[in-house]
């Protein structure tokens, strides 16, 4: 994986947010708190988008193991996306691809080695406002203000539509997750 840019970061961050903020509406506005849910909703979000085989890859099929489930999205999403003949913005599928990217981190003491995708350090920046110790949570109306009124001006027409549209195809896949973690975790 490359290492991205600080441009590429912030853009990344502006195109998970306006993901995330597409992805909800005044009937279904909870997301889940957990990145690796918000890594499988994006990846399938996209693959559907670009009329490949979606959910194949979810973590909810993974029964919480780590160990595979990064590289099994990216390889499958690097896998599915390249065979899409849809057009799709290069910016927007460079910034997933980053996000849906994976590598291996190496800590010192007993926590590693542990795969990191890229999302998960992007969706910690995009929850700025942070939240409470829940599964689930709901974009405050600050950060709803700010996406309406700062990121998505800030895309282009090619990449707000593109982005708009996988936000939209998100929601089914947020909400398949989040009845499986509401049969599933306590918190």
């Amino acid at each position: 994986m490359v290492c991205p840019t600080i441009e590429n970061m912030g853009y990344d961050r502006d195109v998970l947010q306006a993901l995330l903020y597409y992805s909800t509406s005044e009937d279904d506005f909870m997301l889940p708190t957990i990145e690796e849910f918000i890594l499988s909703e994006v990846v399938n979000g996209t693959l559907e988008y670009l009329g490949r085989d979606a959910g194949k890859v979810k973590y909810q099929d993974f029964k919480g193991g780590r160990d595979s489930f990064e590289k099994a999205a990216w390889d499958y999403f690097e896998e599915e996306s390249v065979l899409s003949d849809k057009e799709i913005d290069p910016d927007v599928m460079a910034s997933i691809s980053r996000m849906a990217g994976y590598h291996i981190v190496y800590p010192d003491g007993p926590d590693g080695p542990y795969p990191k995708a890229g999302l998960y350090s992007t969706f910690k920046s995009v929850l700025f406002s942070g939240m409470c110790m829940s599964s689930s949570f709901s974009l405050l109306q600050k950060d709803v203000y700010h996406v309406k009124k700062k990121v998505i001006p800030s895309l282009s027409e090619a990449a707000r539509a593109d982005v708009e549209a996988i936000g939209k195809i998100m929601r089914r896949h947020i909400n398949e997750d989040l009845v499986y973690i509401g049969e599933t975790y306590m918190w």
